[in-house]
């Protein structure tokens, strides 16, 4: 009697082992695969946080560029009706000028957000365009004149580790206002091997004589004396002195604005001018939409010698620093 309940116990705790078992196999497969569900998706949610935030950052740098020419611009004519102004004007003003300002504090911001995705996809654009690829980034006059901006931003860019691969675009205005950015600022960046580039020339207020008083390793002709170019006699002899002036200077000298084949085979057959950028090539594109396209990608601009007929032109993609 005693042998069988000894023997009946004995299975008991064999099959309730057993049961345990099972139970614990099929709770550590239920939890194994609900981790593995949620850890999906997850990952999935951060990569779409990642992207969001990534188009975000980008779309706020083509805003950034977009905005700071015309806040620089109000803040000028703002000082200058401030002088002219009544009690009551003068406190509108001010209140404008106010609020641009604040805004250019945000571009601020932007600009550093801008350098710190570009060291983050330093892999991409070497592996698109090559390692020797000069980077633009665009700084606003107003922005060129603030030592407590500008000074951080050289630091930023030497913590980068390649700042001379780095070339800083500023308007005329930048030169030739009364700003530290000449005497001050510019000896920084050019100690670092920061490449200056003058953007939108021809725009501002600065004369061609302007240009032998100022240190800048390119020339940027505005837009507005390329479009229809090759229909217009007075911009082409307006080009023709700039890029006499430029090259004395040991300036390179880029087009801007490029929209048109008709302007670009005018470029081509009337001056010396070798390099352009504009929407005729690309139009601004998101940093992971970069895809080496032809054995010329590896340079930063589209070289004007080097493109190929109309009727031949192959597809191509560029960086996002194309203007309108």
């Amino acid at each position: 009697m005693l042998a069988a309940w000894i023997n009946h116990v004995g299975k008991q705790r064999i099959a309730a082992r057993t049961e345990l078992a099972d139970w614990q196999r099929t709770e550590h497969d239920r939890l194994r695969d609900q981790v593995a569900q949620r850890t999906l998706e997850l990952n999935e949610t951060l990569h779409y946080a990642e992207e969001k935030n990534q188009q975000l950052i980008e779309t706020l740098g083509y805003v950034s560029h977009d905005l700071r020419a015309p806040l620089a611009t109000i803040t000028s004519y703002a000082r200058l009706l401030l002088n002219l102004a009544d009690s009551k004007q003068a406190n509108l003003i001010q209140a404008i000028e106010r609020s641009v300002n604040y805004q250019l504090g945000l571009i601020d911001e932007l600009t550093h957000l801008v350098l710190a995705e570009i060291v983050k996809s330093i892999d991409l654009i070497n592996e698109t365009f090559g390692p020797d690829t000069t980077i633009s980034i665009n700084v606003a006059a107003k922005q060129a004149g603030k030592p407590e901006f500008m000074r951080p931003f050289a630091l930023a860019l030497e913590a980068t580790g390649f700042p001379k691969r780095f070339l800083i675009e500023v308007t005329e205005d930048a030169f030739v206002t009364k700003t530290h950015f000449q005497d001050e600022i510019l000896p920084i960046f050019r100690k670092l091997g920061v490449g200056i580039s003058i953007d939108d020339f021809g725009i501002g207020y600065s004369s061609l004589s302007a240009l032998a008083d100022i240190t800048a390793d390119e020339i940027k002709i505005d837009r507005s004396f390329i479009t229809d170019i090759h229909k217009r006699p007075r911009s082409q002899g307006i080009l023709r002195a700039i890029e006499s002036l430029s090259e004395a200077l040991g300036m390179t000298v880029i087009a801007e604005g490029i929209e048109t084949y008709e302007e670009l085979a005018y470029l081509q057959a009337a001056t010396k001018i070798r390099y352009a950028q504009g929407y005729y090539f690309s139009r601004p594109i998101f940093l992971e939409e970069l895809k080496p396209a032809i054995p010329l990608a590896s340079e930063a601009r589209a070289s004007l010698a080097s493109r190929p007929a109309k009727e031949s032109r192959p597809a191509f993609s560029r960086a996002g620093s194309y203007r309108r």
